[in-house]
């Protein structure tokens, strides 16, 4: 059961909305049952099941509707927002040179503030699309991804060596198989057990340590 539950909740953190909708009708369906059968106003004590049945079905379509339409624009923002990043990302590698900008260019500064702020408007799916991107287009070690927002993306078998992610967010990443080496993790928000899980960490710069103190042979 609790394998299970491990495996759903994840799940129910992306779709967030959606699950406090049905919350929110089930909670409003209990009240309703209830002073159904205490308020003699209602007309409903002594009701058969069926009755109840039909009352409740008439309270949770209007949720349920509202909250899948509350759902699917939240889904198509979220894909706007990914392919607005991405064609604007598209046009600073082809149009300003971003691959060989130098480290203080404007181009770097403007490639930096929308991948932060993209990152905290995506789910972790998205931001897992966000991160191949990044890695295939060889923009890891140049766009500063200090105060990214990776939380629950996957990134096994990622090449992060020698990237900043100084105080990134990477709770609930996948790192499995992840090369590590040479990465900044300061005051990254990240756990042992993640990096366990990484195939190399050869002079890794732990959350927990100052920049001059690298792990070589963690077991």
């Amino acid at each position: 059961m609790q394998r299970r539950f491990s495996m759903w909740w994840p799940s129910l953190l992306r779709h967030r909305v959606l699950s406090e909708g049905i919350a929110i009708a089930l909670v409003v369906s209990i009240v309703a049952v209830v002073a159904g059968y205490r308020l003699n106003w209602t007309g409903f004590q002594g009701r058969t099941l069926w009755d109840w049945l039909n009352l409740l079905g008439v309270l949770a379509i209007p949720v349920v509707v509202g909250v899948g339409t509350a759902w699917i624009s939240t889904e198509q923002a979220r894909e706007a927002a990914l392919h607005g990043y991405l064609d604007k990302m598209a046009d600073l590698l082809l149009s300003e040179n971003l691959r060989q900008s130098k480290t203080n260019a404007e181009v770097r500064a403007v490639a930096r503030t929308r991948t932060w702020t993209i990152l905290r408007l995506l789910d972790p799916d998205r931001r897992s699309i966000l991160f191949t991107f990044l890695a295939e287009s060889d923009l890891i070690n140049i766009i500063d991804l200090s105060k990214a927002n990776f939380s629950g993306a996957d990134l096994s078998g990622a090449d992060l060596r020698g990237a900043d992610l100084r105080t990134a967010n990477l709770s609930n990443a996948n790192l499995r198989g992840a090369n590590l080496d040479g990465l900044n993790l300061l005051a990254a928000n990240v756990t042992m057990a993640q990096l366990l899980q990484a195939k190399s960490r050869e002079g890794t710069i732990m959350p927990t340590q100052t920049e001059a103190e690298t792990t070589r042979d963690i077991p």
